[in-house]
């Protein structure tokens, strides 16, 4: 939320009415009222997932490994902001998870949905655990100063 404010004030806007549109149109208590809707939701998530997933994978392989400064641009801290980020990401779907269980699991979805949920609820839990393993690690064996991370809000969220 902190970096919306460098964003231009127009897109600050459309967010502003976005989110309060959808708030009040009860838009996220609608999807998770369908095993489909939240599976396509699921869906948009995991592509999140995995764009966050590319740029996590792209800043350890050719920022981290070549510095122990400890700040990306925009002032974040490099070793939790985009797993907080990732992070983030992965709590929603497995929200969403939690919600498509409650309507039934795979089987509320056809044969083809229900492969591809199962697929990606799988992943999300492995994705999550190796995540945290991996920020741990790096903080701990690449010099960078935990303090310096601010780490509380991925280290809350990871629990």
């Amino acid at each position: 939320m902190d970096l919306r404010d460098y964003r231009p004030a127009d897109h600050r806007a459309y967010l502003g009415w976005l989110g309060a549109s959808a708030e009040a149109y009860n838009v996220k208590e609608q999807i998770y009222s369908s095993p489909h809707a939240s599976l396509g939701l699921l869906k948009t998530l995991n592509f999140v997932r995995m764009f966050r997933d590319i740029h996590w994978e792209m800043t350890k392989a050719y920022i981290i490994k070549q510095t122990k400064h400890p700040v990306a641009t925009g002032g974040t801290p490099i070793t939790s902001w985009l797993p907080n980020q990732l992070g983030a990401t992965m709590e929603y779907q497995e929200d969403t998870v939690k919600r498509i269980e409650e309507l039934g699991g795979s089987s509320a979805l056809g044969v083809a949905d229900a492969a591809q949920y199962d697929y990606m609820r799988i992943q999300l839990l492995a994705k999550l655990d190796t995540l945290k393993q991996e920020v741990a690690g790096l903080q701990k064996d690449e010099g960078f100063d935990k303090e310096e991370q601010e780490l509380s809000e991925f280290e809350e969220r990871t629990r």
